[in-house]
């Protein structure tokens, strides 16, 4: 705020420009689905996933999640990065958990090893199943953080248009 009125910026054009800014495709991107606010935060390394959840912990209420991981050419074939991310932060702060992708029962035994408590977590491999369950667990008025690799983004990204939750991402 400082800046922009040292640079003559008006406040009323500088909070027009935040209310109307929009996250690219992927990067704490927000859509309303079904009553719903869901985020997607693309996670491709240790220590991007582990800000991501960091930046998602600082609100204190409990999480729903949707963690996709795959494991295609363009993700990156050997995952072992996953024990290298601090999911113990979820200890006790998510209500639901899916994971799904490729790579699910990765994640689903690297979240056993955090100490994340797997009554809360469910493994679906259909992704149109998993976003289903992730809506549902978070329920209207919730919030549903969808954490996926960059093919997982993708392949979630078309199952969210063919439900008419979003417009192809080259066309936003």
């Amino acid at each position: 705020m400082a800046c922009c009125t040292a640079l003559g910026i008006a406040p009323e054009a500088l909070q027009a420009g935040i209310e109307s800014f929009s996250a690219a495709f992927g990067r704490i991107e927000r859509v309303e689905v079904e009553g719903r606010q869901v985020f997607v935060a693309l996670v491709k390394n240790p220590i991007g996933f582990t800000q991501v959840l960091h930046t998602l912990l600082l609100d204190q209420a409990p999480k729903h999640l949707l963690i996709a991981i795959n494991d295609n050419l363009a993700d990156g074939t050997d995952v072992s990065w996953l024990w290298d991310v601090d999911f113990e932060l979820l200890q006790g702060r998510v209500q639901s958990v899916v994971v799904t992708g490729t790579r699910a029962e990765d994640m689903q035994l690297r979240l056993h090893y955090a100490l994340v408590d797997m009554a809360r977590v469910s493994l679906e491999k259909d992704l149109d199943g998993a976003l289903a369950r992730g809506l549902a667990n978070a329920g209207p008025g919730g919030t549903l953080y969808i954490l996926p690799t960059y093919t997982a983004m993708l392949a979630m990204r078309q199952v969210m248009q063919e439900r008419g939750y979003v417009g192809r991402f080259w066309e936003d």
